[in-house]
């Protein structure tokens, strides 16, 4: 938003009201996570994800150790969300919302 005018009705709008049947409780939020942790990452997805980052650096697009578990970590999310107990590359696409090069 590059005119002032746009900009300034952007920021000022007041932030629309959220569902209250969409909230979670500390208590859902905690059960969750502890789902998420059952998701298991077999093995030959494993290697499918060194396949990737082996790829990505041949093209001089390096990730950090931390930002691979990270990505791990939301692939077992992803996971989850979608009703599985296990990651597949299936669920790798949502590795390009974590794997970008500025």
């Amino acid at each position: 938003l590059v005119d002032q005018t746009n900009w300034v009705s952007v920021v000022s709008e007041p932030e629309p009201e959220i569902d209250k049947s969409l909230h979670m409780t500390l208590a859902e939020i905690d059960a969750a996570i502890a789902e998420v942790e059952q998701v298991t990452v077999p093995e030959d997805v494993v290697v499918q994800l060194f396949e990737v980052r082996d790829q990505l650096s041949r093209e001089g697009i390096r990730v950090s150790t931390r930002r691979w578990k990270k990505l791990i970590k939301i692939l077992r999310a992803y996971a989850w969300i979608t009703g599985a107990s296990e990651v597949d590359s299936l669920h790798f696409e949502i590795l390009q919302h974590g794997l970008w090069r500025d």
